[in-house]
């Protein structure tokens, strides 16, 4: 099996456990940690067809901001910047008032950075 079909299962099986509540599933944690480790060691193309995938395998999944806001952090730090605010800008179409409020933050800031270094994006 490809290494993106594991990475695909793997956060389904993940987010599937944050669906049921975090803490009753003793590898949710794991999976979880797995998934901060990735991107925080800048595994960001990995983390990104993880995502994407999953976001195909669960089209309606109340998750799906969440899923945009992630996609929009790894995009902006590949520098990829414009895929990052359109990320954002479907994180907070989803669910203005939660997760959106967080994508509307990191917009704002990523939109501020370009402007300041008359980057595109805007």
């Amino acid at each position: 099996m490809s290494r993106r079909w594991f990475m695909a299962a793997w956060l389904a099986v993940a987010l599937a456990g944050f669906c049921g509540g975090c803490g009753k599933d003793p590898t949710f944690a794991d999976d979880y940690e797995r998934g901060k480790f990735l991107q925080e060691h800048g595994r960001f193309r990995q983390v990104l067809a993880a995502f994407h995938d999953y976001d195909l395998m669960w089209p309606d999944s109340k998750l799906r901001p969440m899923v945009f806001l992630r996609i929009g952090e790894c995009h902006e730090a590949l520098a990829e910047n414009d895929k990052a605010l359109a990320a954002y800008t479907m994180a907070i179409a989803l669910d203005p008032e939660n997760v959106g409020v967080y994508a509307y933050e990191n917009k704002t800031k990523l939109r501020q950075r370009l402007g300041q270094a008359g980057g595109k994006g805007k």
